[in-house]
């Protein structure tokens, strides 16, 4: 007896995985390369993308195939769910894919400094972004005695010490190393 040639409906998880898995990707690349446009070109691809998805899920449930339209819906969720816990930790994402691509041309810029004045640390400035004279800096600290360590374990942000006050994030890196954030318009040492 010869099969149907009748295509089937029947759900496949395949493209909610695949979706996924392309959402983060792209995120990850687009953020660590460009902070100030990356989330909003991502964006512009995940909209295309689920506007192309909902295009189709609305022909399969025209055409009665129920279970391939709930693929397709299952598909739009789930980019939808990535995309949202993504752009929650877009900061994060950022820090850790620059550290992780700059690590050893950005920790010899810092440790090449001579010694810093007695409470310092040694830092470069690392990363920064704003627009309209509203900047943004990022520094990357090595600290020898780890005295950052329970300042970035706890969230502290504000003033940490004579040199580093108004911080809006501290990171830890790896033992020794600090990403700091500054609020928009201070910069390591403006403690005036």
């Amino acid at each position: 007896m010869a099969r149907s040639s009748a295509p089937t409906d029947r759900f496949n998880w395949r493209p909610s995985a695949w979706a996924a898995l392309c959402a983060i990707i792209l995120f990850v690349t687009l953020v660590t390369e460009m902070f100030d446009f990356g989330p909003v070109v991502y964006f512009l691809f995940a909209a295309i993308a689920t506007l192309a998805a909902l295009v189709i899920a609305i022909l399969l449930a025209v055409a009665r195939r129920y279970r391939r339209c709930l693929s397709v819906v299952t598909m739009i969720l789930v980019i939808f769910a990535t995309s949202l816990i993504l752009f929650r930790n877009d900061f994060l994402i950022h820090t850790w894919g620059r550290w992780i691509t700059q690590d050893s041309q950005s920790s010899a810029a810092v440790l090449a400094q001579p010694a810093p004045a007695a409470g310092d640390l040694k830092h470069v400035e690392w990363d920064g972004w704003g627009w309209g004279g509203n900047d943004t800096t990022v520094y990357l600290v090595f600290d020898p005695s780890d005295s950052l360590a329970s300042a970035a374990k706890n969230h502290w942000s504000g003033r940490i010490s004579p040199a580093l006050c108004g911080i809006a994030r501290l990171q830890r890196l790896k033992k020794h190393w600090y990403s700091v954030v500054f609020y928009t318009n201070e910069a390591w040492g403006d403690c005036g």
